[in-house]
């Protein structure tokens, strides 16, 4: 079991105790603009959604300053098994409901970041072979959405992803089909208007949370922090 951290800000907190779910952000809104991308198929961004976490216990200023509003957030201690993922032989999510998009969790709930160079970043996803007259594509989906340039690599991030087919697209009864949908959304780019998702967290996660509070938390702060935890996890 891996510990994960999360920084965030107090009104986030706020969110994920009242709803006891985690938001999940389309890889097209994330901080690097880069990600998501494959070179001949332009990107996947509108169909990956993430939630991102370091393992580093020791405190990282950077992350203080760019994701808990001026050092004055939380950062939030979980165990790897904090999602409450139901998923069918496919990897289909079955207790997440979206009207839109059927989820799928690819293989490794949740990977540690890849950082390249510019150069690598390039590499396509996508591989295209002429057999018998016809073209067959096939998807690296182990790196999709887990690669990042190396001037990240401060962040040492873990990440969960889930993928978002259209149901209008999804056709999907085994590993061939997964693929070859994929590989379908990235010569259409079918519209997806799904910014994020927001996944369930376990039961018995947030008991066992840790909150460190940031550097910059005031008195104020705390008298929050402290009554929101007393409201949503009384025990």
């Amino acid at each position: 079991m891996i510990q994960l951290f999360h920084y965030t800000t107090i009104d986030t907190l706020a969110l994920i105790l009242e709803s006891k779910k985690f938001l999940f952000n389309r890889l097209s809104n994330v901080d690097d603009l880069l990600e998501g991308q494959v070179n001949r198929f332009k990107n996947f961004s509108d169909y990956l959604y993430v939630s991102c976490w370091t393992i580093d216990s020791k405190e990282n200023i950077a992350l203080w300053s760019m994701y808990s509003k001026g050092f004055s957030g939380i950062r939030l201690e979980l165990s790897d098994s904090v999602f409450d993922f139901e998923t069918d032989e496919f990897g289909r999510i079955m207790n997440v409901n979206s009207k839109y998009l059927n989820l799928y969790i690819p293989k490794g709930k949740i990977l540690p970041i890849k950082y390249v160079s510019e150069a690598e970043l390039a590499a396509d996803f996508i591989t295209i072979k002429k057999s018998s007259g016809k073209e067959e594509m096939s998807i690296n989906t182990s790196d999709l959405g887990m690669i990042k340039l190396d001037n990240w690599k401060f962040q040492n991030e873990y990440r969960y992803r889930i993928i978002g087919i259209p149901k209008n697209q999804d056709r999907i009864h085994s590993s061939n089909e997964f693929v070859n949908d994929l590989a379908s959304m990235a010569l259409d780019k079918p519209k997806n208007e799904i910014l994020n998702l927001f996944i369930p967290i376990h039961f018995d996660s947030l008991p066992k949370m840790n909150l460190l509070l940031g550097p910059k938390t005031t008195k104020a702060d705390k008298i929050i922090i402290e009554s929101l935890i007393n409201k949503f996890i009384p025990n």
